[in-house]
């Protein structure tokens, strides 16, 4: 895998900037955007994949179905982080797909309750569709059966819509119960119905929410299939003609275009946001020998707080940190009197070399976070990662954060 973030040469790693007091970025990395490269589950840590985990993955989901990520680029391990970013994602959908769910069916309830009672659902007076009763039937027997197993009452209309799945209810809105949905009814369970939307709109909406619902279910794919923003917000909207507060929470709560954001690439290892997408900022260039009145005040309007020495390269960052650790060893020896103008930039990094690595920059957040918090504790974690274009240029320095959040 064509990967660009050989840890280079530097000082120990014992010698690693920790910046100090409250880090300056939402993120951490020196990014300035909220990227956190932690948008997967818990337990899923920053640790490469052996080939020895992917054969053995592969084997157990089966070739045909591993297949379906491994498409044209034949990338075993790339198959498999697209693998766990359908994971992600398909987990990221639940929290919206289950809130619209239940806000549809008892939407539905309520509505139908008005019209033809409350426990209409039990023996529904309008006729089920062949399709309809089955799904009817089973959900009433499979209640009835464990009910009677326990020794309690028959179930009643609460049990009986909670056990009704997401097909019954979107398949309510079929053209075999057009004489249901008249338009005080539609407007019954859905008040914030849009203009001009009617029962037939309804169906194709619930229908296509239900078909990805069902993908999930069933561990499908759906990280090439589906228009994750555009699914969501149908998801949204249907949640909204019920309750647009109810719609504003799950929009706020969602994380699906998070994840949706934090694709694998060929050239990643590790989930997180692309590099690329990120507000990076190419460091301000200085020279060697100007003095620290001179650099202090270009360092500090800097973000993050560093500058590079012209044509120094990777040697040559130095940071607000590390020019004020050597002020401080010059405060030492002078009693507390320092001059800037006897300090250089060339003299910051070679007295305060910082430890780096290099990255490119079609890596993610989280290829960044695995080099400043590496699994292995003996290898270098890197005081700064110098991110790289495609053609070399420096694209950005982040600074390592103190803690990983």
């Amino acid at each position: 895998m064509p990967m660009d973030f050989a840890a280079l040469e530097g000082v120990a790693p014992g010698e690693a900037y920790l910046p100090r007091g409250p880090l300056p970025t939402l993120c951490g990395i020196g990014c300035y955007e909220n990227c956190s490269g932690r948008e997967m589950a818990e337990s899923q840590e920053f640790a490469a994949l052996t080939p020895q985990t992917i054969k053995a993955v592969e084997l157990a989901l089966s070739k045909p179905r591993f297949s379906a990520y491994l498409g044209s680029h034949g990338d075993h391990e790339y198959a498999l982080r697209l693998y766990l970013w359908n994971g992600r994602l398909s987990k990221a959908f639940l929290f919206p797909l289950g809130v619209c769910e239940i806000a549809t069916r008892n939407a539905i309830n309520g509505a139908l309750s008005g019209v033809y009672g409350p426990n209409w659902v039990l023996a529904p007076p309008f006729g089920l569709n062949v399709f309809s009763a089955q799904s009817h039937t089973r959900a009433l027997d499979r209640l009835t059966r464990a009910a009677q197993n326990r020794g309690l009452p028959p179930p009643g209309s609460n049990d009986l819509v909670a056990a009704l799945t997401f097909d019954f209810w979107s398949n309510l809105f079929r053209d075999d119960y057009d004489h249901v949905w008249t338009q005080p009814v539609l407007a019954a369970a859905f008040p914030h119905l849009p203009a001009g939307f009617r029962r037939k709109d309804v169906q194709k909406q619930a229908a296509e929410i239900n078909d990805l619902r069902n993908r999930i279910a069933h561990h499908e794919p759906i990280h090439d299939r589906q228009n994750h923003g555009a699914k969501l917000a149908r998801i949204l909207d249907l949640i909204g003609m019920s309750s647009r507060t109810v719609r504003d929470f799950t929009r706020r709560h969602s994380t699906v275009m998070m994840v949706s954001r934090t694709p694998p690439t060929l050239h990643s290892r590790f989930p997180g946001r692309p590099l690329a997408q990120m507000n990076l900022r190419p460091p301000p260039v200085v020279a060697a020998k100007d003095t620290l009145d001179i650099v202090l005040p270009v360092m500090r309007a800097a973000r993050p707080e560093l500058a590079m020495i012209a044509g120094a390269g990777a040697e040559g960052v130095l940071t607000t940190t590390s020019a004020m650790a050597l002020t401080a060893d010059r405060a030492a020896m002078t009693a507390g009197m320092v001059d800037l103008t006897d300090l250089t930039a060339r003299d910051v990094v070679n007295l305060h070399p910082l430890s780096f690595a290099e990255i490119d920059v079609r890596a993610t957040s989280g290829d960044v976070l695995a080099l400043f918090f590496p699994s292995d504790s003996s290898a270098l974690k890197p005081a700064v990662v110098i991110v790289r274009s495609v053609v070399g240029h420096v694209a950005g320095v982040l600074i390592r954060p103190e803690v990983r959040l």
